[in-house]
Formats: structure tokens, sequence, C-alpha cells
């Protein structure tokens, strides 16, 4: 299915179907799937940071997620995810949650996916231009435009270390 999609796109696809599953689960008020529920949620969440992630080495979107995620309670901040996580005797482990969300997402998820540590540098391209010497500059922007065209064209295959991840972050926080 994913097959003809390019990275990108695939994980736009799979955004889409978190995103219409933990939807359902809300306007169907499907009261004993709030832990699927919390698994689509966070699922979809960190898959919209992965697809900021895959324009690497233009990171803005990456970047603009990490800060409002930093400042503002992220897309975390509305009623129904409190009223689930309340209903789960999980409210009073919000912060905590959320940041090991925030680590997975925008740290240890984004090297699973391939993307080199240093090119998850939000002035990358900018760093690269400074550079004095124009041979230097060259083959270092000639490395990372090999890199973006090889990542790009690789498929998608990291769904199951998300998987693993919001699986095992919900058995330490519902089984608390």
């Amino acid at each position: 299915m994913y097959e003809a999609l390019n990275r990108f796109d695939q994980i736009d696809e799979l955004t889409s179907i978190s995103d219409d599953l933990w939807s359902e689960i809300i306007e169907l008020k499907k009261f004993n799937e709030y832990p699927e529920y919390l698994f689509h949620r966070i699922k979809s969440y960190i898959l919209y940071i992965a697809k900021d992630a895959s324009n690497v080495p233009h990171l803005s979107g990456f970047y603009h997620r990490k800060n409002i995620a930093k400042t503002e309670n992220w897309n975390f901040d509305d009623a129904d995810f409190d009223h689930v996580l309340a209903e789960l005797d999980l409210i009073d482990m919000k912060n905590e949650l959320l940041i090991d969300i925030y680590e997975f997402s925008f740290n240890s998820f984004p090297i699973s996916m391939g993307i080199p540590g240093n090119y998850l540098n939000k002035n990358l391209i900018e760093e690269i231009r400074k550079n004095e010497d124009p041979s230097i500059r060259r083959a270092e922007m000639k490395t990372l435009m090999k890199f973006k065209q090889e990542f790009e064209s690789k498929p998608f295959s990291e769904e199951s270390i998300l998987d693993e991840f919001v699986t095992s972050l919900l058995d330490k926080f519902l089984d608390k």
C-alpha cells in the first residue's frame, strides 16, 4: 500500500489514520477504549513531528513544534485529552508523560529514522555556509543533499519502533 508513496507521504497517511481513530473514540464516547485513544493520539502527534523531521535539512516545522512543546503544553492541551487522563487516573502524571513523549519525539525517534544527530540542527545550512573554505562548504552541502535524497527515497519503516515506544509508554503509566 505504501510503496508508491514517498517517505513524507507515507507518514502523512499514517498520521491521518491515527487521527481518525482517536477522533472516532472521542466522538462515539467509547469509554472502554481510552487506552487506545491515548495510543493513537500520542502516535499521531509523534508522526506529525516525524513528518517535519523528514524535511531534513529544512527543519523549521520541526523546531516550531519543538518550541511550542516546550512552552505551550503542545497539542495535548485540550479537554478531551485531559478527560481521558482523568478517567484513567493519569492526570497527575501528565507532565511526566509529556516529557517522555517530548524526549522520544524530538531526540530518539528522528535518529531511529536515520537522521544523524548533527543534522537535527536548526541552523545546519547556515553553519555550513559560514565555513570560509569554499571547497569544504561545497563538500558539506553535497554530502547533506546526497543524504537528503537517499533519506527521502527510503520507505518509512520505523512504524514498529513508534508503536513499541507508545505501547511501552502507556504500559509504564497505566501500570502505576
